[in-house]
C-alpha cells in the first residue's frame, strides 16, 4: 500500500456518520499532535497532520492553519524527500496559495507515479478549472468517474455549470450533492458547507428566500462557520435588515478576520451613510491585505471597486 493510499484510510479510521462520538477536525489535530511529540522523525505523522490542517483550513476558511500545514509538509519531505503524501498535501497548499500551475504540475507527476490514487486525478482537474481550462476540468472529472465511480462529483460539476452561466443546472447538482455527499460527510463542519453552498447559489440566483433558508439551517449546523455568517449578512443587507447584516459581519469578522467580510462591512456603513466606519473597516481592509502577498489581487479588486491607489 503505497503512503497516498495509507494517509486516506488512516484518516477514516473511526468515521463513522452514525456515531455521536466522532472527532471534530480541532480533536483529531491535537491527538495528532501528542502523537507526533512522541514521534517527531514520523514524516507520515507530519504529512497526515499537515492534511488535517488542510482540512481545517477549508471548513474554518482559516488561512493560517495552510501556513501550519506548510511547515509540517517541509519537515516531512525533509525527513523523506519523495514522500508521496507530503507531496500530495503540497499540492493542496499549492492551490490554496493560486499556485494554480505548481499545483496542476505536480499533482500530475504524482499521478504518473501513483495511478491508482485517483484523488490525485480530482486535485488535477481543481487546478485546470482554476486555470480556466473548463472544458479540460470535466474531461478529467468524467475521467475519475469512470476510474472510480464511488468519487462524488456533483460539486464539482455543479461549480462547472455555474461558471458556465447554467445556474439551474447548477442548484440541480448541488441538490444531488446535498442528497447524496452530504451525508457521507464526518462532521457537521463539513456537512454545514454543503448547505452553505446551496444558499450562495440561490443567492447569486436572487432567490432570497430560498438562500435564506439553507444559510439559517447551515449556520445551526455549524454556528461558528464565518462563510455562512457573511453570506447571510448579503441576504439580511439585501432584505434591507442593516443592523441584522452588520452583527452578522462582526460576528464573522471576529471569528477568521476574512478580507472580503472587511470590505462588504465598511460598504455597508458607506451605504447608511455611516463614512467615519465605512473608512474603519476599509482602512482594516487594507492594512490586513498587504501584510501577506497572497492578497495582492483582492486588494487590487478593492482599489478598482473604490476608485482609489489605481496605479498600485
Amino acid at each position: 500500500m503505497n503512503s497516498l493510499i495509507l494517509i486516506s484510510t488512516m484518516l477514516c479510521i473511526g468515521s463513522d456518520n452514525s456515531s455521536r462520538n466522532v472527532l471534530t477536525i480541532q480533536e483529531q489535530i491535537q491527538d495528532l499532535e501528542k502523537q507526533l511529540q512522541k514521534s517527531p522523525k514520523s514524516a507520515f505523522l507530519h504529512a497526515r497532520l499537515a492534511l488535517l490542517y488542510v482540512k481545517n483550513a477549508q471548513e474554518q476558511d482559516d488561512f493560517a492553519s495552510y501556513e501550519k500545514a506548510a511547515k509540517l509538509v517541509q519537515a516531512a519531505l525533509k525527513l523523506k524527500p519523495d514522500h508521496s503524501s507530503a507531496l500530495y498535501v503540497q499540492t493542496l497548499i499549492h492551490s490554496a496559495n493560486h499556485r494554480f500551475h505548481q499545483c496542476l504540475s505536480l499533482a500530475q507527476k504524482l499521478y504518473k507515479k501513483y495511478p491508482r490514487s485517483h484523488r490525485l486525478l480530482l486535485v488535477v482537474g481543481d487546478a485546470q478549472f482554476e486555470l480556466g481550462e473548463y472544458d479540460q476540468a470535466e474531461k478529467t472529472y468524467q475521467l475519475v468517474k469512470k476510474k472510480s465511480p464511488r468519487i462524488f462529483l456533483s460539486t464539482r460539476m455543479a461549480r462547472l455549470a455555474f461558471v458556465k452561466g447554467k445556474l439551474k443546472s447548477a442548484i440541480k447538482l448541488m441538490n444531488q450533492a446535498l442528497e447524496g455527499e452530504m451525508f457521507t460527510a464526518i462532521t457537521n463542519e463539513s456537512r454545514a458547507w454543503y448547505l452553505k453552498r446551496m444558499g450562495e447559489l440561490y443567492l447569486e440566483v436572487g432567490n432570497l428566500k430560498k438562500a435564506e433558508a439553507f444559510l439559517t439551517e447551515a449556520r445551526e449546523m455549524h454556528p461558528k462557520y464565518a462563510p455562512t455568517l457573511g453570506l447571510l449578512a448579503q441576504v439580511r443587507a439585501a432584505q434591507g435588515k442593516h443592523h441584522e447584516a452588520i452583527e452578522l459581519y462582526k460576528k464573522g469578522i471576529e471569528l477568521t478576520g476574512d478580507l472580503g467580510m472587511l470590505a462588504e462591512l465598511g460598504d455597508l456603513y458607506l451605504l447608511k451613510g455611516e463614512p467615519e466606519l465605512a473608512k474603519k473597516y476599509h482602512a482594516r481592509f487594507i492594512k490586513d491585505a498587504k501584510s501577506s502577498v497572497h492578497n495582492a489581487h483582492d486588494l487590487a479588486e478593492f482599489y478598482c471597486n473604490h476608485d482609489i491607489h489605481l496605479k498600485e
